[in-house]
């Protein structure tokens, strides 16, 4: 009996490696499409800024879709960045990521402080950036939030709240703020802007979305 169980574990366990590999060789291949003339952090920092940033935004729809069949999980997008790029790219999730996010980002809140820390803040979260990608107004919402924990980060470092007491602090402040419909309110200031963007970087991700359907 001992044998048995042992042996459907091993299997399965196998099954489970060889259903990965698969999906890691689809997702792989698809976004292979994309990057085929990226090979290193260089090429990519060499392109113009429009171009960064319509590749950057090609690959998060690429993987929102993905992410929405089921394929894509963290850990195989980890692998599937290493695959593609070996260690040449750094933190690739920050590098591929910053460039779209920091063009949403930065005519709404400037340069500075705030807009550094939402970026900072969402390249952190591939998952959530990812999953924002099927619409704008998720990735509105997103942002909203990231607008909060900018503001009570930036008042710690304005008041040097670095007390053990701070977490409560910090936690109840962000609670209050979240339940008085300020967030709801900056996602209504900012949308129209992030949509429009969404709607002129998706019409020129058409033009590869043939490509990718043969694959």
């Amino acid at each position: 009996m001992l044998e048995r169980k042992i042996r459907k574990s091993i299997i399965e366990a196998k099954e489970q490696k060889e259903k990965r590999l698969i999906e890691e060789s689809l997702i792989k291949r698809r976004l292979s499409v994309l990057v085929e003339h990226i090979q290193s952090e260089e090429d990519f920092n060499n392109l113009s800024e429009s171009k960064k940033i319509q590749l950057s935004f090609n690959i998060l729809q690429e993987l929102s879709y993905l992410e929405s069949t089921g394929l894509l999980s963290e850990q195989n997008l980890s692998n599937i960045f290493k695959s593609l790029f070996g260690g040449l790219f750094g933190n690739v999730t920050q590098t591929v990521f910053e460039p779209l996010i920091g063009k949403i980002v930065y005519p709404l809140f400037g340069q500075g402080f705030l807009s550094n820390f939402i970026i900072s803040y969402l390249t952190s979260r591939p998952s959530e950036v990812i999953k924002s990608m099927s619409d704008c107004k998720l990735m509105t919402k997103l942002i909203a939030e990231s607008v909060v924990e900018g503001m009570v980060m930036s008042l710690q470092r304005q008041k040097g709240f670095d007390a053990p007491g701070y977490s409560f602090l910090r936690n109840t402040l962000g609670d209050v703020i979240k339940g008085t419909g300020f967030i709801s309110g900056i996602e209504n200031s900012i949308s129209s802007t992030v949509c429009g963007l969404f709607g002129k970087f998706a019409d020129n991700a058409e033009k590869v979305k043939s490509k990718l359907a043969t694959d």
